[in-house]
């Protein structure tokens, strides 16, 4: 979350997938972004190369950090600036 400007941790769940599972939620840390729009904002991830992947609630993009690679997170953070000055996404970082 250090290198994404706004940006802030909280616990949160993902979902294990389908198989003999498809109902299971395991405990995760998220990264959560509050942004302008989430659907473009998402869109503007996924469009970034490499795509970056990640979900809205309540208004904010999450990342699930369980899914993300320590050499992963300076590429997130790139995406998401890419994204920042694609949509005019606006949002002050919060100190």
């Amino acid at each position: 979350a250090r290198k994404i400007g706004g940006a802030r941790t909280e616990s949160g769940t993902s979902a294990v997938g389908g198989g003999a599972f498809p109902e299971s939620e395991l405990p995760t840390t998220l990264v959560s972004l509050s942004v302008d729009a989430c659907d473009p904002f998402l869109a503007a991830l996924r469009r970034y190369e490499p795509p970056v992947i990640a979900r809205a609630q309540d208004g904010r993009v999450l990342f699930d950090v369980r899914t993300i690679r320590d050499h992963e997170f300076g590429i997130v953070a790139q995406a998401v600036e890419t994204a920042r000055r694609e949509i005019g996404d606006a949002k002050p970082p919060s100190k």
